[in-house]
C-alpha cells in the first residue's frame, strides 16, 4: 500500500484545517466509500482520518510549546 497525504485524501488543504474540518470531510467521503463496497478505499479512508487528526493535535502542542518557551 502506498502512503497518500491524509489531507488529499480527504480533499483538504493542510494550512488551516481543523479537527473538525478533518471529521466533516470523513464523514462525507465515508458516504460514497462503504467498507462492504470498497474495504480497501475504506481503510485508506480511516487511516487518512486518524493520521490527519493526530497531525493536527501534534501541531497545536508544537505551536503551544513554542509559546511558552
Amino acid at each position: 500500500m502506498s502512503f497518500r497525504d491524509p489531507f488529499e485524501v480527504l480533499g483538504l488543504e493542510r494550512t488551516g484545517a481543523t479537527v473538525r474540518d478533518v471529521k466533516r470531510a470523513y464523514a462525507l467521503k465515508l458516504k460514497s466509500t462503504r467498507p462492504d463496497d470498497d474495504p480497501k478505499g475504506f481503510m485508506e479512508l480511516r487511516t487518512a482520518l486518524e493520521n490527519a487528526t493526530q497531525q493536527i493535535i501534534w501541531d497545536e502542542e508544537d505551536a503551544r510549546y513554542e509559546a511558552e518557551h
